[in-house]
């Protein structure tokens, strides 16, 4: 089994860095399975006309393959190849653009996940904007301005919900809401699956299921069709150890197995977003960011660890997405 893995590679500085600066590289790897072989498949540098500074952060968020094309996705522009020559096909940079954090198909449309402006956007094959939504159900508008260009606002921090990650059922576009630990059906908000435990990631369906992962390295399973959490995977469990696993984030789902992307753990982060690590924060934070970034193959029938492959190895700090190519 083969992936495509998209994120990114971390400034050496980065320990000491706003966390919108932390990342200098676009990186997508391609990572065969079965022989651990992990290479890099595209390195990117967005141009400084749509980046806010020179430090501002550079890394493919969430992508998606589908019908031979591969969406990738960073802070401020969307870039699709031909999958697998890599040419680039389309190119698409729009003033509302900021912290994307997610690109799709969605029908003819590409579905696009402005999570600096809590947005869902969809664009028709002429890059022509169709429809925006906000994720909480207000007006698109509200509290940005049509006329400012926001790739050259480096943050819009706090988010009222920080959307980040599209999916579909049925017809129905859903994203997750990470604020919120939920996800909500964008065009009618009364359809919403509650989470609750922790703040989400992902929402990925597969049969009449959908997974979503949570921060604090859980997998929760739900039923597409009444909403409700039918299982939680906890991977502490698995490792039965003190330390943090790393920021969860990134899944695929193949038969009885879940593969999950950690992040090494962004230490500027800790007492912001991280107060669900056990124990409090005793620890250093060179023992906090012990475990590298790496994708886990996880049993999900046993609920054990099959594999892990490290990909800090090969300069890969941050995993967005994991995505079957094969």
């Amino acid at each position: 089994m083969k992936f495509v893995v998209t994120g990114g590679g971390q400034r050496s500085r980065a320990v000491w860095a706003q966390e919108w600066k932390h990342y200098e590289q676009a990186i997508a790897l391609t990572v065969d399975w079965d022989t651990g072989c992990a290479e890099r498949l595209i390195e990117y540098n967005s141009p400084e006309d749509v980046i806010s500074e020179k430090d501002a952060n550079i890394v493919f968020k969430a992508g998606s393959l589908v019908d031979e094309k591969l969406y990738m996705c960073t802070q401020t522009e969307v870039l699709i190849y031909d999958y697998p020559s890599l040419k680039l096909d389309r190119y698409i940079s729009l003033p509302c653009f900021n912290d994307l954090h997610h690109v799709t198909k969605v029908d003819d449309r590409i579905a696009i996940v402005s999570t600096g402006l809590d947005m869902l956007i969809l664009i028709d094959e002429n890059d022509n904007i169709v429809n925006v939504y906000n994720s909480l159900g207000k007006e698109p508008w509200h509290k940005f301005s049509k006329s400012t260009d926001y790739r050259k606002v480096i943050t819009t921090k706090p988010h009222e919900s920080h959307p980040n990650y599209i999916f579909q059922i049925g017809n129905e576009i859903w994203v997750s809401r990470f604020e919120q630990k939920d996800a909500i059906c964008i065009t009618d908000n009364s359809k919403r699956i509650n989470i609750g435990s922790e703040r989400i990631h992902d929402g990925i369906v597969k049969g009449d299921k959908v997974y979503f992962t949570t921060i604090n390295g859980t997998v929760c399973v739900v039923n597409k069709n009444t909403y409700k959490i039918e299982n939680i995977y906890d991977l502490n469990e698995a490792y039965n150890g003190n330390s943090p696993l790393g920021w969860c984030r990134g899944l695929h789902v193949e038969d009885d197995r879940l593969f999950i992307g950690f992040s090494a753990l962004r230490s500027t982060k800790l007492r912001e977003n991280l107060a669900w690590i056990k124990g409090g924060f005793k620890k250093s934070v060179e023992e906090m960011r012990a475990l590298p970034t790496r994708i886990v193959e996880y049993d999900f029938k046993t609920r054990s660890i099959v594999k892990e492959l490290n990909l800090s190895d090969v300069g890969l700090d941050a995993v967005f997405s994991i995505l079957k190519c094969d």
